[in-house]
């Protein structure tokens, strides 16, 4: 099966915005060896737009999804845009996830647009409610005010059963 690597397209000149839960900066995939401090310069993480560190298996999860590379060069789990690099935020940040009116999300997203993101992958949401919430409000803004990037919700699901 051809994917799409056999395209050419790695993710070259990239960069993901990712708004999750924390990342391990330390792992093969993310570390740079040569300096591990995230800045334009770093081999993955051109910003990291939050104080606190750590990491979390569902941050770490999405972020290799979308731009893992083994440092020593190997693709063995390599993400979609391995080649890619990424600015980074905390989902703990938004406010107001769940009211109708108020959140913060376009200006994270703003953010990362500012940090040269044009790809946006956030696997978060309201899953609690239909209603056209200021979160889904914002992502709708952000994308009509800026024509030229992409949001995406990655969505990580279970196959339905088979019948």
């Amino acid at each position: 099966m051809a994917t799409i690597w056999d395209q050419g397209i790695h993710g070259e000149n990239q960069i993901i915005g990712i708004i999750d839960s924390l990342v391990n900066q330390d792992s093969c995939y993310l570390e740079d060896s040569i300096n591990n401090t995230p800045g334009p310069n770093h081999r993955k993480i051109v910003v990291y737009n939050t104080s606190i560190t750590g990491a979390s298996s569902h941050g770490t999860h999405v972020e290799g999804i979308a731009v893992r590379e083994n440092e020593s060069g190997s693709l063995d789990n390599a993400g979609h845009a391995y080649k890619a690099k990424m600015t980074y935020a905390n989902l703990n940040n938004i406010q107001e996830t769940g009211n109708i009116t108020v959140s913060n999300s376009n200006q994270m997203l703003e953010q990362a647009h500012t940090d040269g993101a044009r790809i946006h992958t956030n696997s978060w949401g309201d899953d609690g409610t239909t209603k056209y919430i200021a979160l889904a409000k914002n992502i709708d803004a952000f994308t009509w005010n800026n024509e030229e990037d992409m949001a995406f919700r990655l969505r990580l699901f279970q196959s339905p059963p088979l019948i």
